[in-house]
């Protein structure tokens, strides 16, 4: 039997999908130049002005993070038992069912 699905509800979990991979893709970025800014400045000496780019760019990291996530939703209790619960799933196979038990 194939449940029905909410056109409004996958429209939303498509969005949010979507702006949480948007979210991945910029720190994948910000680290990759992070890494490319530290390397020339640490290649042409000082003075360090790496520094100052990277901690903007950091900034603009996490306030993305906290507009995709919410600021209630990092780092919660719930976030931290979803998490768990994805890991769980994940190495459901390479534990023997009693290591689950409480």
């Amino acid at each position: 039997m194939r449940r029905e699905v909410n056109p409004m509800k996958h429209a939303s979990a498509r969005r949010y999908v979507r702006a949480v991979k948007g979210l991945y893709i910029h720190a994948i970025v910000y680290a990759a130049g992070s890494m490319a800014m530290a390397a020339i400045n640490f290649f042409t000496g000082a003075p360090y002005w790496a520094v100052f780019p990277v901690a903007g760019w950091g900034l603009g990291v996490g306030i993305h993070a906290i507009a995709v996530l919410g600021p209630t939703r990092l780092f919660s209790r719930d976030w931290e038992a979803g998490k768990i619960r994805e890991w769980r799933m994940r190495h459901r196979g390479a534990l023997g069912a009693e290591q689950w038990l409480p």
